[in-house]
């Protein structure tokens, strides 16, 4: 029997409505004029394309044609490291970097639990710390990206897939995620996909490998459970859905209870904060960017996500609708963590677009003109990913900075940092006590209380000069100051 919903999907008016409706609202207001009419002729193109021909075509692809978003995705991840050698990624980089050298030294004791694992795992392979954090991340994205191409083929088909890993390999938010270096987050993810596999092929292997999620990261495992919890509501027949996300809560219950109950107390308590906070801290909204920057990402593949919203709602796609609705929902709501949620959000856009994509390629491939936009786009979208990956400067640059930071360690006395994106690798070579002045009213404060301090200022430190001369600091290095009274 037909439900309402269905005769509305029916409905051609209705869904050209709810389209067009959805990209508007979803426009960025802030945007050039220009931009914003070439991007909804752009989205008026596309529906016009395809809206005609939703159905599946018994069309395959050869697995060769994996190596294109591959090569993309590595080339992307690569380049920074080439880039820039000193310290390739975001600010994190240099926190886990220390870590993890601090678990090779120290193998009986380690900041994390699943750091210990993964120190155990590579250093008995004989791995040194100048290979492992690099080609574990690396790896790790490459992961993410094969269990998003096998969950989508479970979920759609192997075509739609195929179009999914394109989508992810060009998109700048899923760049901008791993250039932020959030490994633990990355590797739940990557788990989180392959047990959503794993639940679609009803495998009793996804209680035990689900239950790691909330191990190695709370927030990750929170949105799966509520996603598994959602897809057996849309599906009451699937027994196996709901016992085995019962199984996931128990078991995890029963290994490590205290530290979960704790972390819930720790989400409601913080998501109270915000809601009470006119302006969260980037501690409780997820240090990541807004969704508003965000909209502005994703412009590119907008269209196909809307487009396939629709579809999966008419095709009854659980999966991906229960996985899209449980992160939009708690983005939009200002929940803790809000923002880090973008992340999975953008995770259930790219698998909902990529059966749209795979039918917009299908109805441009057999003309010439056809295959001159398809190759125009690719090579567009490729383009910006490496003009991203290669502009996206890190906090240091320079080896002489790096030289001057490393130097830090021989210093005794008190030392002020003026900036919070360098507390990271300050901490990682200086042993002693230090403060933060991020103002010039904070570091004069400082220097009325105290005796004798050094003062490190960054090259992207530059609203603190005054106070450098009105103090008479004398220069230890570039970076360095000396103040004593």
């Amino acid at each position: 029997m037909e439900s309402k919903l269905d005769k509305l999907l029916s409905n051609r008016k209705i869904v050209t409505l709810v389209y067009f409706l959805i990209i508007l609202l979803a426009t960025p207001i802030s945007l050039y004029w220009l931009v914003k009419v070439t991007f909804w002729i752009f989205a008026t193109y596309i529906f016009w394309l395809v809206k005609d021909n939703l159905s599946d075509k018994k069309t395959s692809i050869s697995d060769w044609w994996l190596l294109l978003p591959f090569s993309i995705l590595v080339g992307t991840r690569l380049l920074p490291f080439f880039r820039w050698p000193v310290m390739p990624l975001g600010a994190d980089y240099a926190t886990y970097e220390k870590n993890f050298l601090i678990c090779s030294q120290n193998q009986s004791w380690c900041p994390e639990n699943i750091m210990t694992l993964v120190n155990h795992l590579f250093y008995s392979a004989g791995w040194s710390i100048d290979y492992l954090v690099p080609l574990l991340y690396i790896f790790l994205n490459i992961f993410v990206a094969l269990a998003l191409y096998v969950v989508v083929k479970e979920e759609f088909n192997k075509k739609a897939a195929f179009f999914s890993l394109i989508i992810f390999a060009i998109s700048s938010s899923q760049f901008l995620f791993y250039w932020s270096f959030y490994w633990k987050m990355m590797l739940a993810l990557s788990f989180a996909l392959v047990s959503f596999y794993l639940l679609k092929k009803k495998s009793w292997l996804v209680v035990p490998i689900a239950t790691l999620i909330g191990l190695i990261h709370p927030a990750v495992y929170a949105v799966f459970v509520l996603v598994t919890l959602l897809y057996w509501f849309f599906n009451k027949k699937k027994r196996f859905v709901l016992w085995s996300v019962l199984a996931i809560v128990f078991l995890s219950l029963a290994i490590y209870s205290k530290e979960l109950l704790d972390l819930i107390n720790l989400f409601f308590k913080n998501s109270l904060a915000i809601f009470y906070s006119n302006q969260p801290s980037a501690d409780l909204s997820g240090d990541f960017i807004n969704f508003k920057l965000y909209r502005s990402l994703i412009l590119i593949y907008l269209p196909f996500i809307v487009l396939g919203f629709i579809e999966s709602l008419k095709k009854k796609k659980s999966l991906s609708i229960s996985l899209l609705i449980i992160t939009f929902l708690l983005v939009i709501s200002h929940f803790y963590f809000y923002n880090r949620f973008i992340i999975l959000f953008d995770i259930a856009a790219i698998m909902i677009a990529g059966p749209i994509l795979a039918r917009f390629f299908n109805q441009l491939k057999p003309s010439l003109i056809g295959k001159m936009i398809l190759i125009s786009l690719l090579i567009t979208s490729t383009y910006f990913v490496f003009y991203q990956s290669w502009i996206a400067e890190p906090l240091i640059t320079t080896k002489e900075e790096m030289t001057e930071i490393k130097s830090l360690n021989k210093l005794k006395e008190v030392l002020v940092i003026t900036d919070l994106r360098y507390y990271p690798i300050i901490n990682r070579y200086y042993k002693n006590n230090f403060l933060e002045a991020y103002d010039p009213e904070s570091l004069a404060q400082i220097l009325k209380n105290k005796d004798s301090v050094y003062i490190y200022i960054g090259q992207r430190t530059s609203n603190l000069q005054d106070i450098i001369i009105k103090k008479n600091l004398k220069p230890i290095n570039k970076h360095i100051w000396h103040y004593q009274r």
